[in-house]
């Protein structure tokens, strides 16, 4: 008997998309997603958190404000997603196809694990050192 997983609007826990997985069980608490087609959804406002989507294909899907914090997306092709305002802090973002993907100054990152040669990090830093650099224009006209 074939099995499915119900993902679930994180404030009304209405039903956004339903998964087959084949096969396999999904818990509830901790969905193993992994290797799954979920390209080109509408998961906006996503409840999916600690879920497993290593090596997982992403591309399109729209995740603005979704909840993912300490997901496995190893591997995972997040290309053109919608990012806006997701919550990644803490997710694993090593070896994931994550440029071009739509990002703002909403989506939080915080400790979220990324390969360091990754276009990911490079515009980590690149913002880092933008933000900086104002910083520090702001306060050279202060002190003036």
């Amino acid at each position: 008997m074939p099995y499915t997983y119900s993902i679930r609007h994180r404030f009304s826990g209405k039903v956004l998309h339903v998964i087959p997985t084949g096969h396999r069980k999904v818990e509830l608490c901790a969905p193993d997603l992994s290797g799954l087609d979920l390209s080109n959804l509408i998961l906006n406002d996503a409840d999916l958190c600690d879920a497993n989507f290593d090596g997982a294909n992403l591309r399109g899907t729209k995740l603005a404000g979704a909840d993912l914090r300490r997901a496995r997306m190893r591997g995972c092709d997040l290309r053109y997603c919608n990012l806006d305002g997701a919550d990644l802090r803490e997710v694993d973002l090593i070896g994931a196809e994550v440029y071009p993907a739509n990002f703002s100054k909403k989506t939080k990152l915080f400790g979220a694990r990324i390969d360091p040669v990754s276009e990911l990090a490079e515009m980590s830093q690149a913002i880092t050192t933008a933000k900086l650099r104002a910083q520090a224009s702001q306060t050279s006209l202060i002190s003036m």
